[in-house]
């Protein structure tokens, strides 16, 4: 049956196991597991052909119905193809995001869905001695990998992490389940060599239950933190819950599953033994009465101590060097704790003198520079200090792309981003526009300098415009009613004849009142400083009074 598939080819060989199509003579697409690779012919070799060039094999297109193997559930799982990852040589499927190819078979059933194609039976049964090799992984497989810590080989029952190291399905269930009894709030790290590489959430969730993944994200995004002074504990046994205890506490006993425990090695209680110790005191109370005896008494002055919930733990500051309680400290991300008086006025002088900054405020113990945050400033200082703090921090903050950040010119008004190159910006609080690069009004199509000139050129015209005035009210100087054009009379009659260029002679006003005259407007005579509207007596203090 032929399956025509649009797929491009990919520069990165197949892994020995891996489930791919391979085109026969006729141009028919078989699916079929690698056997291995050639590579003086370069060339794929198969139980059933041997020699099969490279662009006769492709990886299963989108759509793909297949099957995948999955380690926590222990059983073979339908699923969908929806890539191929050829830089690691993973598929992306429905159930997972990188599906090792050797984890891959055909289907179990009578027809399946390949690529947009209906597969008869008579094709599966081309393949069915690869289905049989993959449910017989153990016998038939040969081993491909070699884990890094037991050094034991290994094919499809292991995980190779993106770091490149690999394990045995075996010790990475360890692993992970030791780290989840130990501190689940710092990330899982690759155990091999000097790896620092910390594994997602998708390779831990692959060997957790889902109440146990669920009780580590919830500890690691922070919807589980301690209050000052205490400490999350995770229940040793899996899948059982994360609770809040003091700082200090020599056991805990889970809440749910009654499990007695040392909060910090995770054994059994062994009362004021050190951690260091508690295993051969564990080993000696299994052989000695006299241990068991002595272990007895220490435990039960212990209980005794705990149920004495008043009593008061002091610890010294490292500021001010004194004794406080521990219920009046503050304890830092770093473990460091110091009363609050000292940590709130830290954070004063740090605020008020503007070292905001992630680099500038941090733990004030020497050589420490765990960085202090907004929560913790939050909790320690009044709301004037904090609110001083969120600006400091808004003025110091710059966005990570090309954009820059300016203020709207408008007195208290709003910050907001503008594109790099952008002429003209518009407020989103009061829709005042502006150019972002000066702060002045707007003037698209000027430059900055230019628009300064324009302006200052503006402002000089003005003044010059009131000093003129000013002189003109001084001197008692008329202007046309007309062209308002100004006249200073320097002698003759009080009816002006104006001959700026638009008037030219044509208009005729009273200097005493600045209007035309109509009529009998000079009844004392042209000469005399009065007319039908001014006094002589308004005229004079006029006059004077300028």
């Amino acid at each position: 049956l032929a399956m025509p598939v649009a797929v491009p080819v990919v520069d990165r060989r197949f892994r020995p196991g891996c489930l791919v199509l391979v085109r026969s003579g006729d141009g028919t697409w078989y699916p079929k597991k690698i056997q291995s690779w050639n590579s003086e012919a370069l060339s794929y070799d198969f139980e059933d052909v041997k020699g099969v060039a490279e662009e006769s094999v492709q990886p299963l297109p989108p759509g793909t119905e297949v099957e995948y193997l999955s380690v926590t559930e222990n059983r073979w799982l339908l699923t969908t193809v929806k890539g191929y990852t050829p830089e690691t040589g993973t598929y992306v499927t429905t159930v997972k995001s990188a599906a090792s190819g050797d984890r891959v078979r055909v289907p179990e059933q009578e027809t399946t869905d390949v690529g947009g194609s209906v597969v008869a039976p008579s094709v599966w049964a081309l393949v069915s001695s690869v289905v049989k090799v993959v449910t017989e992984a153990a016998e038939m497989i040969p081993s491909l990998f070699e884990c890094g810590v037991c050094r034991g080989p290994f094919t499809i029952e292991g995980v190779q992490l993106d770091c490149g190291h690999r394990y045995c399905n075996t010790c990475i269930s360890t692993l992970v389940n030791e780290f989840m009894q130990a501190d689940i709030s710092r990330p899982m790290i690759c155990a091999l060599g000097n790896c620092t590489r910390a594994l997602s959430n998708e390779e831990i969730r692959a060997f957790l239950s889902e109440s146990e993944f669920q009780r580590y994200v919830d500890v690691r995004e922070g919807r589980i933190r301690a209050s000052p002074g205490h400490r999350i504990v995770n229940c040793v046994r899996p899948g059982c819950i994360s609770w809040e205890v003091p700082e200090g506490q020599p056991y805990v006993e889970c809440p749910t599953c009654s499990k007695s425990f040392c909060p910090l090695c995770k054994r059994d209680p062994h009362a004021r033994v050190p951690c260091s110790e508690a295993e051969e005191y564990h080993r000696l109370n299994t052989l000695s009465a006299e241990a068991q005896n002595r272990a007895s008494m220490l435990f039960i002055e212990e209980l005794e101590q705990q149920d004495n919930a008043e009593r008061i733990r002091r610890v010294d500051c490292p500021v001010c060097m004194e004794q406080v309680e521990l219920e009046s400290c503050v304890t830092l991300d770093c473990e460091h704790p110091m009363c609050t008086d000292c940590f709130s006025n830290y954070l004063t002088g740090k605020i008020e003198g503007g070292e905001v900054g992630d680099e500038q405020l941090v733990c004030p113990i020497q050589d420490c520079r765990t960085a202090i945050t907004a929560l913790q400033v939050e909790a320690a200082v009044g709301r004037e200090i904090y609110e001083r703090f969120l600006r400091y921090r808004i003025d110091q903050w710059q966005p990570e792309d090309d954009s820059r950040r300016v203020q709207c010119p408008s007195p208290n008004c709003a910050f907001f981003l503008v594109r790099p190159g952008q002429e003209e910006a518009q407020c989103p609080e009061c829709q005042s526009a502006f150019c972002p690069s000066c702060v002045e009004a707007s003037h698209v199509g000027q430059t900055c300098d230019a628009a300064r000139e324009a302006r200052a050129a503006r402002r000089a015209e003005a003044d010059a415009e009131i000093a003129v005035a000013s002189l003109a009210a001084r001197s008692g100087w008329q202007q046309c009613p007309v062209c308002k054009v100004r006249t200073e009379r320097s002698r003759g009659c009080n009816n002006m004849t104006c001959t700026s260029p638009q008037c030219k002679g044509k208009t005729k006003y009273c200097y005493i009142c600045g209007q035309v005259p109509q009529g009998n407007h000079f009844p004392q005579g042209i000469y005399a400083d009065s007319c039908v509207n001014v006094s002589e007596e308004e005229y004079r203090a006029r006059r004077e009074g300028s």
